[in-house]
């Protein structure tokens, strides 16, 4: 797929209103960082059993262009030639 690399857009914006939600993105995977991101903001009351939203508007986009990678060579050893 051309669209992986470095230069993959996941900018999105969610804008929530009182009976309504509104994500913007370009791509599939803004869309999907958006639900994530919206999916974090619900708050569930034990004591009527109910999930709440916080309304509120969210812009955001990846600071770098790339992705970085973790090694854990404290748990799993790797050799130089595997890396």
């Amino acid at each position: 797929n051309s669209e992986l690399g470095s230069k993959m857009n996941e900018s999105y914006i969610v804008n929530m209103k009182t009976n309504e939600i509104f994500i913007s993105s370009k791509t599939q995977w803004g869309i999907l960082r958006a639900l994530e991101s919206l999916s974090q903001l619900f708050e569930y009351d034990a004591g009527d059993e109910t999930y709440y939203l916080t309304l509120s508007e969210i812009q955001d986009e990846p600071r770098f262009s790339h992705r970085g990678l973790l090694i854990d060579s404290g748990r799993h050893f790797l050799n130089v030639k595997t890396i």
